[in-house]
């Protein structure tokens, strides 16, 4: 498994991503794709195994339903509206610990944490409805 991580969350993330073992994970920093659309965004990381990790879990989620099949996502949210680096490792590290050890394809991961509240973590799954 790999993670793609979104701009909108920080490079540092795939830094963690790489030292927790999955060394092929990337920010679209690193790859080229800095400011491209989502919709851009969710071709590449299927074409090439990524997991997508992000805060805008809507349009994600709401893409990826589109597709015949995707290797995962990963929503870190801060129901405080405060998602610094701080706050976007320690949610991300707890997705990284909450992954199943052979996730299936079309899984989702949602790690939230509400304002003033322990984070928590919701397992769903994000497939195209029938």
């Amino acid at each position: 498994m790999k993670f793609l991580i979104d701009e909108c969350l920080s490079p540092v993330l795939a830094n963690i991503a790489r030292n927790r073992g999955f060394p092929l994970s990337a920010h679209v920093r690193d790859l080229g794709l800095l400011t491209r659309p989502d919709w851009r965004i969710v071709p590449y990381a299927i074409r090439n195994g990524y997991a997508i990790a992000t805060n805008d879990s809507e349009d994600f989620v709401r893409l990826l339903e589109r597709t015949e099949t995707h290797f995962g996502l990963v929503c870190l949210v801060a129901d405080s509206g405060v998602m610094d680096r701080v706050t976007q490792e320690q949610l991300f590290n707890r997705a990284l610990d909450e992954l199943p050890n052979a996730p299936p394809a079309d899984w989702g991961l949602e790690v939230r944490r509400p304002a003033g509240r322990p984070a928590t973590t919701r397992h769903f799954v994000v497939r195209r409805p029938p």
